[in-house]
């Protein structure tokens, strides 16, 4: 039989912090707002939870997001990395203080990161393919949820 390598598909922010649990995008990246990070369901700062899907997910034993030379380990507690069987898919925690510092202390604007997974016993590396883009928003409040009109 042959082994296949697991694979990431597609990743997209399923839950957040913000009143009434709204999801922020600017020109298709996710907004991260300093104002709305709040104390997640693993003890570090949240701003969202990310869900990934792909295949032979059960396999992967980590990530680590990476831009600009630095790496965030999203295996440890703060970041909550988990593989959901019933829903097939790869959940973590990512919130504003995280990116900034993976951007070299950038405060506000465009950050692309890359992710990597491991899996298997040997813990090889792979590169999903995926960029996670972000906008970091240091100074400004999200919008109330009644100020958006149709």
């Amino acid at each position: 039989t042959a082994i296949t390598s697991p694979e990431l598909f597609t990743y997209d922010a399923i839950s957040s912090s913000s009143t009434g649990d709204a999801i922020y995008y600017i020109n298709g990246d996710l907004l991260l707002y300093a104002t709305e990070m709040s104390t997640g369901p693993g003890g570090g700062n949240f701003n969202y939870t990310i869900e990934l899907t792909g295949s032979n997910l059960a396999d992967i034993v980590g990530g680590t997001l990476h831009a600009r030379g630095l790496s965030e380990d999203l295996t440890d507690a703060d970041h909550g990395w988990a593989y959901d069987l019933n829903a097939n898919s790869i959940r973590f925690y990512i919130d504003y203080n995280s990116i900034s510092t993976l951007a070299g202390a950038q405060v506000d604007g465009y950050v692309s990161c890359s992710l990597v997974f491991g899996y298997g016993s040997a813990g090889a590396q792979k590169n999903s393919g995926l960029t996670l883009r972000f906008y970091l928003d240091s100074a400004n409040a999200a919008p109330a949820l009644n100020t958006f009109s149709e």
